[in-house]
């Protein structure tokens, strides 16, 4: 993107297309001259003016590209032209800026933005990841609206309580669904512990956690261990902790 072109390109499975083309009016260079300089100062003054007017045809496109679809968005360009078009996106895009890269109009090739979108959208997810584990773990350790640890985060899965459930990249435990009410439990129980029928044994609990969060509509999210604190998982629940999670 410069002052008076701009491509939008979608990165889809590690493959860019290029998806819409903005082209605007752009001022020619010239030397101008005349009385204390106004020629110029006029000049001057069409090019900001035509550079703001493409700022905002682009983030007019932006946002008729993007519409409701869920994704982030990497600004790359001219270091000067960045800002502008950043300030005039509306503010549902202003919240998925990803972030911005610098580089010459000429190489950003929809093969050529590839490893720049890339390296800006992986620090902006670890970012995000950052946050959001910091979000939960304080709100587990000041209330009843979020839980940490294997056993309780199971068992709120399972209840369907979890809101989101936040689960670490490399822990894996045993565990087991009720044949009757269907509760999620770590370990190796043989009657449920809620109803008291027979268990079936499941390989990796925290799988069968992450599908009964996702089919009951929440949202889960794999973050590195690391920022767990040594839990395997943390959950922000629907509404404060009924007893079956404590």
């Amino acid at each position: 993107m410069d002052s008076a072109r701009a491509r939008i390109c979608l990165l889809e499975d590690g493959r860019v297309r290029e998806v819409a083309a903005v082209v605007d009016e752009a001022l020619r260079k010239r030397n101008y001259g005349g009385w204390y300089g106004l020629a110029e100062r006029r000049a001057r003054a069409r090019a900001e003016g035509l550079r703001a007017r493409h700022y905002q045809h682009v983030a007019a496109e932006l946002e008729h590209v993007m519409g409701d679809t869920v994704g982030a968005l990497v600004i790359g360009g001219h270091g000067h032209d960045i800002p502008g078009v950043a300030e005039a996106l509306p503010r549902a895009l202003r919240g998925r800026l990803a972030g911005t890269f610098t580089a010459e109009p000429g190489t950003l090739t929809p093969a050529g933005v590839v490893e720049p979108a890339r390296r800006v959208l992986a620090r902006w997810v670890t970012e995000r990841l950052e946050r959001l584990t910091a979000d939960v773990l304080g709100e587990a350790a000041a209330g009843d609206r979020a839980l940490t640890g294997l056993d309780a985060c199971v068992a709120a899965a399972g209840a369907k309580a979890a809101a989101l459930l936040l689960v670490s990249d490399t822990d894996r435990a045993p565990g087991t669904q009720c044949r009757g009410c269907g509760a999620l439990e770590a370990g190796g129980r043989i009657a449920c512990s809620r109803c008291g029928e027979k268990t079936r044994p499941v390989p990796d609990i925290l799988d069968e956690a992450v599908a009964a969060v996702t089919a009951a509509g929440g949202e889960v999210a794999v973050v590195p261990a690391r920022l767990l604190g040594g839990a395997a998982m943390a959950a922000r629940l629907r509404a404060p902790a009924p007893q079956i999670v404590r």
